[in-house]
């Protein structure tokens, strides 16, 4: 490179101070006082450029012994051409010519002549554009990529922490659920419910604590982002289950919206009513319609949803938070409260009474499936923990943010459930706040209401977030080119900051929002739409996709570190005898898992994959009864062992290597039965050819 440099910058060399003459010989320009030191300075910045940065990669291809002779090769070259061109500067003499050459092209039209001065500039200016250019695109990389504002993946700089990670969870569980807590133990009662809101929290640790190290692949700690719980089913289980996954999860993160819309118009109706009720009293007929509310909630939203996605929303999700925690703290109060002036528990064990079986079963699961409803959070778990800094690691963090979470829910839930059971007994609102189980004081419960509001409109974002940015990265996949999806628009309104604003954002999140709007005045059920909801959305995201993926991660992780774990073990081992140190010796200890990948392969490797053929017909005729089973479970041993790593490699987007194996064997089993079925025809004694052909049925 410093050849290059040297021919196509002379102009370094005519800046520095001639030694033998002080004045300029042939210009009237002004004195030149460029010294060594700034020559090489000069030299320095031209060639410690773009280029450096991938001599590691050229030693890499040229190995240890090619990789430095070819520096140093280069590195002769460049001083001997640098010598040669230094003595050109000047003409004819190389210290007190007259003529002095001002640049590399100059000095190829005086030794050269004319021509050769249009070829070596074209190439000399078309050198030094494509560096200029290699410069352009290092910086942007440099900084794309460095510490300050990009994280590994190139996405703007995450700044989430532990306190803003249990602010979304709380923000997202501690939501329209908990109202109706109270009212689904009135129906289990006092064993069963309480014992389900354990089961429930311990369920959702569980899921949340598999799905953490799931945001990640394969790596829990530095392998490639999964940006959301749709990325995780992809890779880990395949494009099939990820579209029941995806249609469930958007399913239940668009009814939740539909939700927290009925239940704000409840809250608005609830602070009027109070209000009514301690004006004209208890019995008044104090009634107010929800649609006005719906619809005030809706355009509150449609301006809240200008949010650009989870990562700006901290702020939201702290205030969301705080008011959960105020009105489930005046809830329990209140509870507690009634459950002094009442002088006794209320309730039983059973819970309320039904008018038969088949009603109470219907209550007994509409409950569960309201508490299904009030605890999950793995739908948008691994959005939350995508907005996690790092270090330390985001499942690390993730996990801590979920047991904190989830601890404070269950002590709120568990607060809130009972005592509002006991307050109440078989008279327990399906809504605590709204449903008027309490009318005094009535500010009270008009300030707990207000909370509950201001709580929805934040939990709402948290929910519909997912949607909004599953929507934009589909569209900007989809369309790259279209302005309407790609650009931003930058707006400044009076005292507020600066904004982008994007055409289709607009349009999809303002029809989104009026669609959750509407459907919430059409089917304003409270109770109901949770017992959907959470009937629907609990088994299959919070339990079946979790438990499948972590199962996934396990086997590949155990793949990756189980001969070094167990061969530690077997290290550790002490043995009593010499027998059985002979015995241990022989039989190395081995992790059952790996029986379903390759023994001692990489499945990253490209190394070829040496295998036979399959077994011919003629050959397994020659084997006896015994050892055709015994080849046939070694067979089926080997094709589960196949599809379980092509499933893995698959999942990872990398190539199965010799697919043709897995019908080479499934021929060979073919062929066993085949033989088999030939000497069960030809077995002379019927009771022994019904029992080989049992037996090869059960093949």
């Amino acid at each position: 490179m410093v050849d290059e440099f040297m021919e196509q910058f002379p102009l370094i060399h005519q800046s520095c101070s001639s030694s033998s003459s002080g004045n300029n010989v042939t210009r009237e320009s002004p004195k030149r006082i460029g010294n060594v030191w700034s020559a090489i300075a000069h030299i320095i910045t031209g060639v410690i450029g773009a280029g450096v940065l991938s001599l590691a990669w050229s030693v890499a291809q040229l190995g240890w012994i090619g990789g430095p002779i070819c520096i140093v090769l280069f590195a002769v070259t460049t001083m001997v051409s640098s010598n040669l061109l230094s003595d050109c500067y000047r003409h004819p003499h190389p210290e007190y010519g007259a003529t002095r050459s001002s640049s590399f092209i100059d000095a190829v039209k005086l030794f050269l002549g004319e021509k050769n001065k249009h070829v070596c500039g074209v190439m000399a200016y078309a050198t030094m554009f494509g560096i200029t250019t290699a410069f352009v695109i290092t910086s942007a990389t440099s900084v794309k990529s460095g510490t300050g504002t990009y994280d590994d993946d190139g996405h703007p700089k995450r700044t989430g922490t532990l306190r803003s990670a249990v602010a979304h969870i709380i923000t997202a569980v501690i939501g329209a659920g908990v109202l109706s807590l109270a009212w689904s133990t009135s129906q289990l009662g006092w064993i069963a419910g309480p014992v389900s809101l354990l089961l429930f929290a311990i369920v959702t640790y569980i899921s949340s604590f598999l799905l953490s190290d799931c945001y990640r692949t394969p790596d829990p700690v530095s392998g490639k982002r999964n940006y959301s719980y749709m990325d995780a089913v992809r890779v880990y289980l395949g494009s099939k289950r990820t579209y029941l996954a995806g249609f469930l999860q958007y399913l239940t993160l668009y009814g939740t919206c539909i939700a927290y819309v009925i239940t704000t118009a409840s809250c608005i109706r609830a602070i009027l009513k109070s209000n009514c009720y301690h004006k004209e009293a208890h019995k008044a007929p104090c009634k107010y319609g929800d649609t006005l509310y719906m619809m005030l909630f809706g355009v509150v939203q449609i301006v809240m949803s200008f949010i650009p996605d989870l990562h700006n929303m901290a702020w939201v999700s702290v205030v969301a938070a705080l008011m959960s925690f105020t009105y489930a703290t005046i809830g329990l109060g209140l509870g507690i409260t009634t459950v002094i002036e009442n002088g006794r528990i209320m309730g039983s064990i059973t819970g309320v009474a039904a008018s038969s079986t088949a009603d109470k079963l219907w209550l007994i699961f509409q409950a569960l499936s309201d508490i299904a409803f009030a605890y999950p959070y793995s739908i948008i778990l691994l959005e939350i923990q995508d907005t996690l800094e790092a270090p330390p690691s985001e499942n690390k963090t993730m996990k801590k943010a979920s047991m904190i979470a989830i601890f404070i829910t269950t002590f709120f839930y568990l607060c809130c459930g009972c005592f509002g059971y006991a307050a109440f007994g078989d008279q327990t609102p399906g809504n605590l706040l709204t449903g008027f189980g309490f009318y005094e004081p009535y500010w009270l419960i008009d300030f707990a209401n207000a909370c509950i509001v201001l709580h929805l409109i934040g939990g709402y974002q948290i929910y519909c977030q997912p949607i909004y940015n599953a929507v934009d990265r589909w569209c900007q996949r989809k369309y790259p080119n279209s302005e309407f999806v790609n650009k931003f628009y930058r707006m400044k309104l009076p005292k507020l900051p600066a904004f982008q604003v994007n055409l289709f954002r607009i349009c999809f999140r303002t029809t989104y929002v009026v669609s959750t709007t509407g459907l919430g005045i059409l089917f304003p059920y409270f109770n109901q739409v949770l017992g959907v909801l959470g009937a629907i959305s609990f088994w299959p995201l919070a339990i079946y996709f979790p438990v499948e993926i972590g199962h996934v991660a396990v086997m590949y992780l155990s793949r990756t570190f189980g001969r070094t774990l167990f061969a530690a073990a077997a290290r550790s081992r002490t043995y009593a005898s010499s027998a059985g140190a002979a015995t241990a010796s022989g039989d190395k200890p081995r992790n059952p898992l790996e029986e379903f990948f390759e023994v001692d392969r990489d499945m990253e490797s490209d190394k070829p994959i040496v295998y036979g053929r399959g077994w011919k017909a003629s050959e397994l005729r020659l084997k006896s009864w015994d050892d055709l089973h015994k080849l046939w479970y070694v067979l089926l041993k080997e094709k589960n062992m196949l599809m379980t790593q092509r499933q893995m490699l698959n999942s990872q987007n990398l190539r199965f290597p010799n697919p043709e194996r897995i019908p080479k064997v499934r021929k060979s089993m073919c062929r066993i039965k085949q033989v088999l079925t030939e000497r069960a025809i030809d077995e002379p004694d019927p009771r022994r050819s019904a029992e080989m052909k049992r037996m090869i049925n059960a093949l």
